[in-house]
């Protein structure tokens, strides 16, 4: 592949263990979920069925004891590659399922519906990239005004220690949480110290000295370049 594509991707991380149900995004009711999902002018292949939990409501006493990460991860580009890397690292470090934790709808489309930028990969889409690394657990989680408006502390005492019972995180360094964004990846290390689970904050990934993010994969789509060759602004 070409060196500076933002959105190559490498072989799983993670090693392939069961994971409870076997579930997959359905679209719609006639529709049959293939193991092979198109991407990247190729194709990519489950390396292991990933269990979706759709929502809080659907997590049960099996769910309890993870390493987790938490975002959007549109277009799981190769700064969210990075992280699922090193989520996939812990998780065989210390025995443990490895588990994605996303919202729908996102949250910049919660409160722009009409002006938020399109999306890169669709859930479906996203969800088979995911599972294509050996990703074991996706949460997904609606955003909705009960969710955005829960404080940081409520978010991690509810979600992270109580539901999920998380022994590690892996963030991004510019991850936020919690009502208004207050909340963010040094809050989640201090939360974890008192807590008692780890917290690795990843530095961004950069190309020619540029960030990649999904505003520069989606900046660099508009403009007609699909593998980014030279620096772009993020």
């Amino acid at each position: 592949k070409p060196p500076f594509d933002m959105m190559s991707t490498w072989s799983p991380a993670c090693a392939s263990r069961t994971s409870g149900s076997e579930l997959l995004p359905r679209v719609g009711e006639d529709e049959q979920t293939p193991d092979v999902f198109p991407y990247n002018s190729g194709y990519f292949r489950l390396q292991a069925p990933m269990e979706l939990i759709r929502g809080l409501h659907n997590l049960r006493a099996r769910h309890r004891g993870c390493v987790a990460t938490i975002g959007t991860f549109d277009g799981v580009h190769l700064g969210h590659q990075d992280i699922v890397r090193r989520l996939c690292g812990h998780a065989s470090r210390l025995g443990l399922p490895s588990t994605v934790v996303s919202f729908e709808p996102m949250p910049r489309e919660y409160f722009d519906p009409v002006g938020a930028p399109p999306r890169l990969t669709r859930f479906r889409d996203k969800f088979g990239i995911l599972a294509s690394h050996g990703l074991e657990r996706f949460l997904v989680l609606r955003f909705d005004a009960r969710l955005q408006s829960m404080t940081g502390e409520e978010f991690v005492e509810r979600l992270l220690r109580t539901e999920l019972g998380a022994r590690q995180l892996v963030v991004g360094h510019d991850f936020r949480f919690g009502a208004g964004a207050s909340a963010t990846a040094g809050t989640l290390e201090r939360s974890g110290a008192a807590l008692g689970f780890e917290v690795e904050v990843v530095p961004p990934v950069t190309i020619l000295g540029e960030r990649v993010s999904s505003t520069a994969v989606r900046a660099a789509l508009a403009r007609g370049r699909v593998l980014l060759r030279e620096p772009v602004a993020a």
